[in-house]
């Protein structure tokens, strides 16, 4: 009896999770230097995976105002494959307010719309003090289960490493910007 439920466990994607051993496989892959596309990339797909989520999306504001690329970089987990969808700056602008993970229930009609055609039920604000960097869109997970109280536990802790990240990459990227322009000067 307990090799059938365990093999369903397996098919259904229900397997207990280490999201300890997961979480310092994140903030070990995050310590590296990134550019926004190849960290968007790193982290939508490493988040389907640790997490087993269907559909996880990613968007970047370098100055917390406007979107970066009006680009959300996607993962879908069923197919192995990374895409971009379009993200008007308005759908980008309802998330502002809001603290921690919630649901897209929460945004205007025209937002969770939009959030629910493509599959996404989460969001989760990446914020370094106060100022928003960028959001993680989560879809369902795997298993067609909700998200549980440890899988949101997990977004929030990985969430500060990916806010370190973001915020380092942009400097990075200005910092790489101003040395071109500066070689170009001379």
């Amino acid at each position: 009896r307990s090799i059938v439920n365990h093999l369903d466990s397996l098919r259904f994607y229900r397997q207990k999770f280490d999201y300890k051993y997961a979480q310092e496989e994140l903030v070990r892959l995050l310590q590296k230097k990134f550019t926004i596309d190849s960290l968007a990339r790193l982290i939508v797909e490493k988040v389907s995976t640790l997490v087993r989520i269907k559909i996880t999306g990613i968007v970047f504001s370098g100055d917390g105002k406007k979107l970066w690329d009006g680009k959300m970089y996607c993962y879908d987990n069923l197919e192995s494959r990374l895409y971009n969808l379009d993200l008007e700056q308005k759908y980008f602008d309802t998330i502002k307010g809001f603290k921690g993970t919630f649901s897209i229930n929460y945004l205007p009609v025209e937002s969770k719309n939009f959030l629910e055609s493509n599959k996404f039920s989460n969001i989760v604000p990446i914020k370094v003090n106060e100022r928003l960097l960028g959001a993680l869109f989560i879809g369902e997970k795997l298993s067609e289960t909700p998200l549980r109280g440890e899988d949101f536990e997990f977004l929030s802790a990985v969430i500060t490493s990916i806010s370190i990240a973001v915020e380092n990459t942009f400097l990075y990227e200005e910092l790489t910007k101003r040395e071109r322009i500066k070689k170009e000067l001379e």
